[in-house]
């Protein structure tokens, strides 16, 4: 008796361990199909663009690679594939998998680095606008005092 429990609780242990990493599969196809490396990949490059003129001393090479290297693919990829796990059941993934894979899905994903870069832009604009608000206020606040 003691070995059909042992063998029953080993298979099912083997069998989450297999369906975790299907699902780790399913969330990496996901985030290939959706272009999420070459979207990462355009929003640290407008970010380089965007700080290499606000930073001095460090060119948007630089800037760039530093980028890839603290949140490029291969450090960004491991994180979005648990967030992925984790917030999608494998019924989901398949279904969102089945859409990009469809003439309007492929155009979805294809435009999305595009989307995210001119994203990027908006938010980088919208952040400088902010930080001028405040320095201003800063300085009218000290100028009162």
């Amino acid at each position: 008796m003691k070995k059909i429990m042992i063998v029953l609780m080993f298979s099912l242990l083997s069998y989450n361990s297999y369906a975790d990493d299907s699902k780790e599969q399913l969330a990496l196809q996901l985030l290939e199909l959706s272009h999420i490396q070459e979207t990462l990949n355009t929003t640290i490059s407008s970010y380089s663009v965007q700080l290499d003129k606000s930073i001095p001393n460090l060119t948007q090479e630089e800037l760039n690679t530093y980028f890839q290297k603290a949140m490029g693919w291969d450090i960004s990829k491991p994180a979005l594939i648990k967030v992925m796990t984790e917030l999608y059941t494998e019924e989901e993934l398949k279904g969102v998998i089945k859409f990009l894979q469809t003439p309007i899905g492929k155009a979805y994903s294809e435009k999305s680095p595009i989307f995210s870069q001119k994203f990027a832009q908006i938010i980088m604009g919208n952040f400088q606008q902010a930080l001028q608000y405040l320095k201003e206020r800063l300085q009218s606040k000290q100028q009162t005092d």
